[in-house]
């Protein structure tokens, strides 16, 4: 059928891609076999992703059978695959733009728009099938990109607001997750 690939990631000799109807995808990145996943996420629509070690994240998006206010975590086996370990729901969204991870690896970072929820959400991953928040900043037009960057020992989140309403944020985020 149809494809709608919202990001491609590559990490651990793996190719990551979240297909916005099939879910999250492990891919070989030279010959584009599939390594596994896929058709995983069949209530919500897909969004952004993010890896590292041996997790994935996965954002999700608009109203398919349910609302897009989930962050998806995965755990990636030895040859790479993604097997569902666990969900954040964010309650008041409808949709989770981006998700990143610090360089450091202890923050995930989460942009959510569409809804009285929106803004910014930060996680420690002290357990990284269960990150807990540490932060949140509310941005009452919502965010829907944000780009993690260490600056000077410090870390900032550039975050773009919902298109109807164009403005770049930057929040700095050090100390949060300590």
């Amino acid at each position: 059928g149809n494809t709608y690939v919202w990001g491609v990631m590559l990490a651990n000799g793996t190719l990551y891609a979240t297909d916005m109807l099939s879910g999250f995808w492990a891919l070989d990145p030279v010959t584009l076999a599939t390594k596994g996943g896929g058709n995983n996420v069949p209530e919500r629509y897909g969004s952004d992703q993010w890896v590292t070690g041996q997790y994935g994240y996965s954002g999700t998006w608009g109203f398919r059978q349910a609302r897009g206010n989930a962050v998806k975590i995965w755990s990636l086996g030895s040859d790479g695959v993604p097997t569902l370990a666990d969900s954040i729901i964010i309650p008041n969204i409808s949709t989770v733009s981006n998700v990143a991870v610090t360089p450091d690896g202890k923050a995930l970072v989460v942009t959510a728009e569409g809804g009285s929820g929106n803004g910014l959400y930060v996680y420690n991953r002290s357990n990284p099938t269960r990150p807990a928040l540490a932060g949140f900043y509310s941005v009452p037009v919502g965010l829907h990109t944000g780009e993690v960057a260490v600056i000077d020992g410090r870390t900032y989140v550039f975050a773009a607001r919902d298109p109807g309403q164009q403005e770049m944020d930057v929040f700095d985020i050090t100390g949060v997750v300590p």
